[in-house]
C-alpha cells in the first residue's frame, strides 16, 4: 500500500461512480455537480497528502465526504491523519471506513492497524494521567543560596574597601615611616581582598539570580504538562 492517497481498494469505486455522476448531468444537474466537486476535491486532497499538507488533506476530505458518502474518503482520511499525528482521530476515521464497507477485503490488516492505534493511544493517556498525578517540584533553594553567597561577597567587599580607606588614611597621619609603611601594607591588602570579594560576590550574584529565575519558570512549565488537550474524536 504505497504513500499516496490512491488505493488498490476503494479509489476506483470513488472514481467510477464519481465521474458516472458527473456525466448525468442530463437527468440530475445539481447531483452531477455536487459529484463533480467531490471528485475535484479528493483529487487535491491526494495532491496536499503527498505534499505533507495533512491538515488540507483532511481539511478537502471531510468536505468531500460531506458531499459524497464514498467509504475511501473515509480510509484517506484516516490516512490524513495518522500522518498529521493525531491517532485518536485515525482510528476513529477506520473505524467508520469499515462500518460503511465492512467486506473490505483489507478488513484484518485494518482491524490490527486501529488496535495497534487504539493501545498507542491508551499509552499516551496513562503517560499524560502519570505526569499530572506526580508532585509538583518546589523550586530548588540551591541558586538562592548561591546568589546569597554573592550578596556576603559584595557585602565584604565594601567592608574590605572601607578599612582600605581608612588605613591610607591612617597612613597619611602616621608620623613614624615604619608605621605609615605597615598601614599602607595593609590598605593595599584590603583593597586587594576588596577587588577579589566584589568579583566573586558579583559573578555569584548575578549566577545564582538567573539559576533561581530559570528554575522556577522550568517548575512551572512541568506543572503543566499532563493538561495538554486530549485527542477529539470524530463523527460521521
Amino acid at each position: 500500500m504505497r504513500r499516496s492517497l490512491r488505493l488498490a481498494v476503494g479509489v476506483g469505486v470513488l472514481s467510477t461512480s464519481l465521474l458516472i455522476g458527473a456525466a448525468g448531468t442530463a437527468r440530475a444537474d445539481d447531483a452531477s455537480t455536487s459529484d463533480a466537486r467531490a471528485l475535484d476535491l479528493f483529487e487535491k486532497s491526494e495532491v496536499a497528502y503527498d505534499a505533507g499538507r495533512f491538515a488540507d488533506a483532511i481539511a478537502l476530505l471531510r468536505e468531500s465526504y460531506a458531499l459524497k458518502k464514498e467509504p475511501v474518503l473515509l480510509y484517506n482520511l484516516g490516512r490524513a491523519y495518522e500522518g498529521l499525528g493525531d491517532i485518536g482521530a485515525a482510528a476513529d476515521a477506520y473505524d467508520a471506513f469499515l462500518r460503511a464497507q465492512p467486506r473490505t477485503p483489507d478488513r484484518g490488516a485494518l482491524e490490527r492497524r486501529i488496535a495497534t492505534l487504539r493501545r498507542q493511544l491508551a499509552e499516551k493517556e496513562a503517560l499524560k494521567q502519570k505526569a499530572a498525578q506526580r508532585p509538583a517540584r518546589s523550586p530548588s533553594v540551591v541558586p538562592w543560596v548561591v546568589a546569597g553567597f554573592g550578596a556576603a561577597g559584595l557585602v565584604t567587599g565594601g567592608v574590605m574597601g572601607v578599612l582600605a580607606g581608612q588605613r591610607n588614611a591612617d597612613a597619611r597621619n602616621e608620623p613614624t615611616y615604619v608605621g605609615a609603611q605597615r598601614l599602607h601594607s595593609q590598605a593595599e591588602t584590603f583593597t586587594k581582598v576588596a577587588d577579589i570579594s566584589f568579583i566573586a560576590g558579583g559573578v555569584l550574584l548575578a549566577v545564582g539570580v538567573v539559576w533561581g529565575i530559570l528554575d522556577v519558570s522550568a517548575t512551572k512549565s512541568r506543572s503543566v504538562v499532563g493538561s495538554a488537550a486530549s485527542f477529539g474524536t470524530l463523527s460521521f
